[in-house]
Parts: structure tokens; C-alpha cells; sequence
């Protein structure tokens, strides 16, 4: 399900199958093959070629960039945007794991300020 300018617009995969929702201006906009992930918000889940699994992003370009990892929560204004890579990551907080975080990164949990 897309709501928005270009949100999901890479998604690949048969219509139903994959269970994907974006709402938001180019949500997951470059998610590909991924499959059961929520991005809400602007830019949310934006620019990284999503393939990955079972990933929530809720708001501004909350995981901006992240492309590989599965079962991910990020929530936060730009909480995780550098992001690239991960499993089992909780972030939550206004720029929380705001760094790159790649998939050495397993079970991550950051909170709070940056």
C-alpha cells in the first residue's frame, strides 16, 4: 500500500504478497524486494535499495538509508538516517543512531538525542 509522491516506487514482487506500506512524500521510495515494512513519513526508508524484511521506520527519513537488515524499529525524526545495514535495532529517539550503523550493528538498541 503507497500513499504519497513516489512512496514505494522500486517495490518489486507480486501485488499482495509482499506487504508493504508507505505513506508519506517518497516513503521507501527505493525499497525493492523487501518484504512486511512500514515507513510513515516524509522520506522515511528514502534512498536505501530496501531488501530487507519486517523493518518499521516511522518519521522524518527515519532509516533514511538503510538498505540491507531485517526486523528493524526506528522511530524519530532522522533516528538511524545513516543507516545502512543491521538486525534486531531498536532506535528511537530525534537522531538517534544517527551514525552509520552497518550490519555489525545486530541487536542495537539506541535511544534518545543522537
Amino acid at each position: 500500500t503507497a500513499v504519497g509522491y513516489q512512496a514505494l516506487t522500486a517495490q518489486t514482487g507480486t501485488t499482495g504478497t509482499v506487504g508493504n506500506t508507505a505513506v508519506g512524500y517518497q516513503a521507501a521510495a527505493a525499497l525493492t524486494s523487501a518484504t512486511s515494512t512500514t515507513a510513515i513519513g516524509y522520506k522515511a526508508g528514502g534512498t536505501g535499495t530496501m531488501t530487507g524484511s519486517d523493518n518499521t521506520l516511522i518519521g522524518r527519513a527515519a532509516g533514511y538509508a538503510l538498505a540491507g537488515g531485517d526486523s528493524n524499529t526506528i522511530v524519530g525524526f532522522e533516528a538511524g538516517v545513516a543507516t545502512t545495514a543491521g538486525t534486531n535495532m531498536t532506535i528511537i529517539g530525534r537522531r538517534a543512531g544517527y551514525a552509520n550503523l552497518e550490519s555489525g550493528a545486530a541487536g542495537t538498541v539506541a535511544l534518545g538525542y543522537e
